[in-house]
């Protein structure tokens, strides 16, 4: 068998003592460096164990580090050819290679993407109500992730946001329109999410588990208070009038295009509470923009300013000391090893407090050093020798806070099953294209316009309007031709729906990151507990009776045992022999040769119902369905 290159790499062991006061000079994010800064992580970790008298793990086989590597680098298993390609190479470092290759591969990508989805609450659009179409605000989230933007760098456009949702370049301000309407919420989701501090309760008292008092809470508000809708006034007059816009065109504004900008950047000042009730201040008082720790940025209580947004954006990142970059260390330490180095990870700890100061140091200085480069920051992470520990089956016993003793055994994300048996069904699955930026407000826009107008034009054009009758002649001026537009249209459709009826049935065969955000209510997704996207990171792993209904009759039946087409059923058959055919689905499904005595087992099932028996029972296994 041919070897890719990607495997045939060979990187050089590379090994170096660290004192606690050397100073991260210059890291670089090439192959080189990563090793070197892998290994320095490692004798931190070396230096842990000695102190507490604990051995080091065992190191875990090729079988168990293949599937690891690849369910934590990009959210599913490896292929079979993925699989006998890494088993039968020899060479000393392809563990290395595999990683630097699963790192640069689009599979790296999209399974981030699942997780800046969940972090960031990406809904495409907001339950219960018409309140805009937020589709291009995942597409910018999923092109940032694509484009490996730096952290730092993504985190300034978010907070920092303002502008026209339907713009490519302006979406960012969806992070902000989601929440429209809940600005204290929003805050607190920021916080929460970037910075690690849990600030719910202060919204509406002091805190009364933290030092969080409710006035801290509304200094932080007044930053990113003021979060206006451009030509606000003339919408208010116009909305719902139909002897102004007539039906068709009501329509095509019923997804609140007009509520999908915002044009200043936050009044920095904002007022008290009406039913405020502490000595140190009055209701409805104004109060200025206020920093509660790091860096001091004030803001002035008596006049509005344009500026908020971008000095709180520029406070989280560069005036909390430590804090921004230990939060999101920590939390891609606990992305690739399973646990952060404390928990919860958005309720920060200082480096001190911690189980290892030490380390949670180093980290929080080398991924500020490395440009807050996510995808090099994790290549790293994976590269340790503690990545390859066998998992701590008792981490309770070592210490009940956490450990640093190896993974812990846990199940699988909803997004990681749904995309290892996407795996097991198409050729490729990294390959599959990438979801458009759609939207429904665009279906919308075709019924009253045709396809005259895209939605960011048509929103730029609206958003300019000065009066009612300047906005309703612009808009009878598209309606009076849509019906060509549209029949052109519909016979498009038309012709597509003969030629690929089949196809748009499949069409559901995508990545998790390509699928709807969230998934619909019944979808296998949401049976395995993916987040509804309503608060931040609330999906769950934990079991339950549906799942097992939903493998037994779903997606598991109807693309993979009974579907001639998929890709493990085509790989069945080229083997003419029992035994061969037994050991592709386990080299397929659990990426590793039926042990002797599961051979024994397996053979006693013969045709081909004892394949989709045996297939079955692998993918209901809890094998199948943890990551050890």
């Amino acid at each position: 068998m041919k070897l890719p290159v990607c495997i045939l790499l060979g990187l050089v062991p590379f090994t170096l003592s660290l004192g606690q006061s050397e100073k991260i000079a210059n890291p670089h994010t090439d192959s080189e460096s990563v090793k070197k800064w892998a290994a320095k992580i490692d004798v931190y970790l070396n230096t842990y164990y000695k102190r507490n008298s604990l051995p080091n793990p065992q190191i875990i086989s090729d079988e168990k580090f293949l599937r690891r590597a690849y369910l934590v680098a990009i959210g599913r298993i490896p292929s079979l050819e993925e699989t006998e390609v890494f088993l039968h190479a020899n060479n000393r470092d392809k563990r290395q290679a595999l990683i630097e290759s699963l790192y640069q591969s689009k599979g790296y990508s999209s399974h981030m993407s699942n997780w800046a989805f969940d972090l960031l609450r990406v809904r495409e659009k907001v339950p219960g109500t018409n309140k805009g179409d937020y589709s291009i605000f995942r597409y910018w989230v999923r092109k940032a992730i694509d484009a490996n933007m730096p952290w730092d760098e993504m985190v300034e456009k978010l907070v920092d946001s303002h502008g026209n949702a339907w713009d490519p370049d302006e979406a960012a301000v969806g992070f902000y329109k989601m929440d429209q309407g809940m600005p204290l919420d929003q805050l607190a989701n920021s916080m929460r999410i970037f910075l690690g501090n849990r600030m719910e309760c202060a919204q509406c008292h002091d805190d009364p588990f933290g030092d969080t008092t409710q006035k801290d809470f509304y200094h932080l508000a007044a930053f990113t208070d003021g979060q206006s809708i451009k030509q606000q006034d003339l919408f208010r007059k116009i909305k719902g009038k139909k002897e102004l816009l007539g039906n068709d065109i009501r329509r095509a504004l019923k997804f609140n295009v007009l509520d999908m900008a915002m044009d200043q950047g936050g009044n920095g000042r904002i007022q008290l509470p009406a039913d405020y009730r502490y000595k140190d201040g009055e209701p409805t008082e104004w109060i200025g923009a206020q920093t509660p720790f790091g860096q001091s940025v004030t803001m002035s209580a008596t006049e509005d300013a344009q500026d908020g947004r971008k000095k709180f954006a520029d406070w989280i990142i560069r005036g909390t000391e430590e804090q921004f970059a230990a939060v999101i260390a920590n939390r891609m330490w606990q992305r690739v090893m399973g646990q952060g180095i404390y928990e919860p990870v958005d309720e920060y700890i200082a480096a001190k407090d911690t189980i290892h100061p030490e380390l949670m140091s180093f980290l929080t200085r080398l991924i500020h050093e490395m440009g807050y480069d996510l995808r090099a920051f994790q290549n790293t992470l994976m590269q340790t020798q503690f990545f390859q520990f066998e998992t701590n089956k008792k981490p309770d016993e070592v210490n009940p806070s956490g450990d640093l003793l190896g993974r812990k055994i846990m199940r699988l994300s909803a997004e990681q099953v749904w995309d290892s048996i996407l795996t097991l069904i198409v050729d490729q699955p990294d390959q599959l294209p990438i979801r458009s930026a759609n939207s429904s407000y665009s279906r919308s826009m075709t019924e009253a316009f045709g396809n005259r107008v895209s939605p960011l034009d048509f929103a730029e054009r609206v958003l300019a309007t000065n009066s009612a009758q300047e906005l309703k002649n612009y808009l009878s001026g598209l309606s009076e031709s849509k019906e060509s537009s549209i029949e052109s249209q519909n016979q498009q459709d038309s012709m597509m729906g003969m030629r690929g009826g089949e196809k748009r049935k499949k069409m559901n065969l995508q990545r998790a990151s390509e699928l709807p955000s969230p998934a619909p209510g019944n979808h296998f997704l949401v049976q395995f507990g993916a987040s509804d996207r309503s608060i931040v990171e609330d999906a769950s792993r934990e079991p339950n009776i549906s799942q097992v209904l939903t493998l037994m009759n779903g997606i598991v039946q109807n693309g993979v045992i009974y579907n001639p087409s998929a890709k493990i059923n085509q790989s069945l058959k080229e083997e003419r022999l029992d035994f061969k055919k037994i050991e592709k689905i386990y080299l397929s499904i659990l990426n590793r040769i039926p042990r002797e005595k599961e051979m024994n087992w397996m053979k006693k099932e013969s045709g081909e119902m004892g394949y989709e028996n045996i297939i079955a029972s692998l993918l209901m296994s809890s094998e199948f369905l943890y990551l050890q």
